[in-house]
């Protein structure tokens, strides 16, 4: 899928898998490469759809950021959303990447049609 521009100028890589709709996804991290869910096991030709994985910063091919932010890799997932063409999606997160679909809901909850976190972390509900 190649490189995405974010709200502020960074570009941020981003790697699809099939055809159809995408189901977006934001991986756990961070400075974890989001290939480890490649295909979501196959599942893109299941559901006859492609799969759309932000490579947030610091992770895969995207550049290091300076500073890991949940609320900045919310933005970019936004910015992501427009290059797709997307007015609404279905989203699903894993790990930590939970955080940032989660931050990006509360600005965001009428660009969302369906949820799913996957292994949702609870540091920030301890904090």
């Amino acid at each position: 899928m190649g490189r995405s521009e974010s709200h502020d100028g960074a570009s941020v890589n981003a790697l699809r898998w099939g055809s159809g709709r995408p189901l977006v996804v934001v991986p756990g991290g961070p400075d974890r490469d989001a290939e480890y869910l490649a295909d979501l096991g196959g599942l893109a030709p299941r559901i006859d759809r492609s799969i759309a994985v932000l490579e947030p910063r610091g992770t895969g091919g995207s550049p290091s950021a300076d500073e890991y932010s949940v609320e900045r890799t919310a933005e970019v997932l936004e910015a992501f959303l427009a290059r797709l063409e997307l007015d609404r999606m279905d989203l699903l997160a894993h790990s930590a990447g939970c955080e940032v679909a989660l931050a990006y809901a509360a600005n965001h909850l009428r660009r969302i049609e369906r949820l799913l976190l996957v292994t949702p972390s609870t540091r920030r509900a301890r904090h």
